[in-house]
């Protein structure tokens, strides 16, 4: 700004009435000297300062465009970015899953290294006044409320997001917008954390949409310590659920590669420890003796870390000792086959 008020003009009016080339001077010893000939330097002084200044003219333009970009470009992201939560949890809430509801009375997988809770999956049939079994005992009053209810949800979300939107344009630079996307990710990940516990302390059919929903929010959450271990338990609920081998197989070992990345970072983290020494286990069920043998440390390693770093989780308790009890029994088991093996050899 300073440099803009510079009056080149008046330097220009005193440049052409300066001549070119002052008059020699006669020094007192009689020597005459020439001066050298100033009009063209300050000439040269005169174009470059205005060079300058136009220079500086441009960049400050340049700088302020930029500036206004970023701030429509933050604008946008924020948008995005509640638009994409208020879709996620507005979907989550009509139940809009691919997966067929299943049906079942059977309990639990008993293998000690299966998750601690067991019990009789919820079914939806019910029974009419006569006696007869009906395929759904849900009326058509509760039918109607459940629409109604998931309309109103609707139009509250669309409200969350006309003022999202509204909000995200008032904002005034790059700081206060990364307070505004922390504050957002913090806001939905408390959300999503909540409804994956609940769903996890489901029926199947519940358990299978918590996996979905976790799954499908890795993206945004895949470095919050919180979440992956969520994640890693939906993984053992898949591969409780799941009746083919090859695929419980998969969902065991991929939870535990979640919680191998996570154990990188927070290995001061009980249920990263417990979560993973449950997946250990599960993904020796399909593997040799030997190697279920070695697992087995593993697991006990892991779950005596979760102990000691949560000492009043009663669920590491019952693993551990779910674990002395199998291990004794294996030992019970190889004494009967070293007695068997003997007894042969003796005859």
């Amino acid at each position: 700004v300073m440099v803009n008020s510079v009056d080149f003009g008046h330097l220009e009016e005193v440049l052409q009435v300066m001549p070119r080339v002052l008059p020699p001077v006669e020094a007192g010893d009689g020597a005459v000297y020439t001066p050298l000939p100033l009009h063209d330097e300050l000439v040269d002084v005169l174009e470059q300062l205005d060079f300058v200044v136009k220079n500086l003219s441009e960049l400050r333009k340049e700088v302020e465009e930029l500036r206004n970009s970023l701030q429509n470009l933050a604008a946008e992201i924020v948008c995005e970015v509640r638009s994409h939560l208020e879709e996620t949890q507005k979907v989550s809430r009509r139940r809009r899953f691919p997966f067929p509801r299943e049906r079942s009375d059977s309990t639990c997988s008993s293998s000690i290294y299966f998750t601690a809770s067991s019990g009789a999956a919820n079914t939806d049939d019910g029974e009419s006044e006569g006696g007869y079994s009906t395929a759904n005992a849900e009326s058509d009053y509760d039918r109607e409320s459940e629409k109604d209810s998931e309309e109103g949800e609707d139009e509250v979300s669309c409200e969350t997001v006309r003022t999202a939107r509204r909000d995200s344009l008032d904002l005034v630079n790059e700081d206060e917008t990364h307070l505004v996307l922390d504050s957002l990710l913090e806001e939905g990940l408390e959300q999503l954390l909540q409804q994956a516990d609940r769903l996890h302390s489901g029926d199947e059919q519940e358990k299978r949409e918590g996996f979905q929903l976790l799954l499908n929010n890795k993206l945004a959450y895949a470095e919050q310590k919180d979440f992956l271990w969520r994640l890693a338990r939906a993984h053992s609920d898949m591969c409780e659920l799941t009746d083919d081998a090859d695929e419980k197989r998969s969902y065991a070992a991929d939870g535990k590669e979640e919680l191998e990345i996570a154990l990188q970072k927070w290995d001061q983290s009980a249920e990263c420890h417990q979560w993973y020494a449950i997946l250990c286990g599960q993904l020796s069920e399909h593997e040799s003796i030997q190697k279920r043998i070695q697992t087995g440390y593993v697991f006990k390693e892991h779950i005596d870390k979760a102990i000691e770093l949560k000492p009043e989780d009663p669920q590491s308790y019952y693993l551990l000792g779910r674990w002395c009890y199998q291990v004794k029994y294996v030992v019970a088991g190889h004494c009967v086959i070293q007695n068997l093996s003997a007894f042969h050899l003796g005859c």
